[in-house]
């Protein structure tokens, strides 16, 4: 079963604390040297697609909406993460399906008004996981984000309801590519080829 996890690990109080936690999650920090971790980033807030532009248009959206409602003091994000377990991220063969399957996990967040910049990894250490960076105020009641732990774990429960809906899809998916392509050699998510932003 997928694990939801609140990273405590910053108080996520600075002025900058948008811009480094959304450059952390999409590898594109200064010196970056962990890049080949990253498989996707997006956003269903964002309404422009992939590279520095949406990045750069989340961060400003982030604080547009903290502007707005004159709360720019205090926590600015929200950090989050949901685990896979191994089993769980074989069912994946494509980037593709990763993305898809996170960006309906932030719509989650989205749906309950609050902007969400997400972005899958792969690495050895952490195996495959999605960061979730949460804007702490709501853009459509100015209310800050409080995460209790009974709302967490029905966020958790929402979001395997979801792996397993994506898991059924990629199966049947698989099945109808290995009727044309049968012996398909590496059926599973290859983290080897799992670099860059979708």
């Amino acid at each position: 079963m997928a694990q939801l996890i609140t990273v405590t690990n910053g108080n996520y109080t600075n002025k900058d604390a948008i811009s480094n936690t959304i450059r952390y999650i999409t590898r594109t920090r200064i010196n970056e040297d962990r890049k080949h971790e990253l498989i996707s980033y997006g956003s269903p807030n964002v309404t422009c697609y992939g590279g520095e532009e949406a990045i750069d248009r989340a961060i400003k959206e982030f604080k547009d909406i903290q502007r707005y409602y004159c709360k720019t003091e205090g926590r600015k994000v929200h950090h989050e993460t949901l685990n896979l377990t191994d089993e769980e991220a074989k069912s994946f063969i494509t980037r593709a399906q990763i993305n898809a399957f996170a960006l309906d996990c932030s719509r989650v967040y989205y749906q309950q008004g609050y902007q969400v910049f997400y972005a899958a990894h792969y690495s050895k250490k952490y195996r495959l996981h999605v960061h979730f960076i949460i804007n702490a105020v709501n853009y459509k009641t100015g209310n800050k984000y409080h995460c209790l732990y009974k709302e967490n774990a029905e966020r958790n429960d929402l979001f395997n309801m979801i792996l397993n809906a994506h898991q059924n899809y990629n199966k049947q998916w698989l099945e109808q590519i290995n009727c044309y392509y049968i012996g398909l050699k590496y059926p599973v998510f290859r983290p080897e080829y799992s670099v860059g932003g979708m």
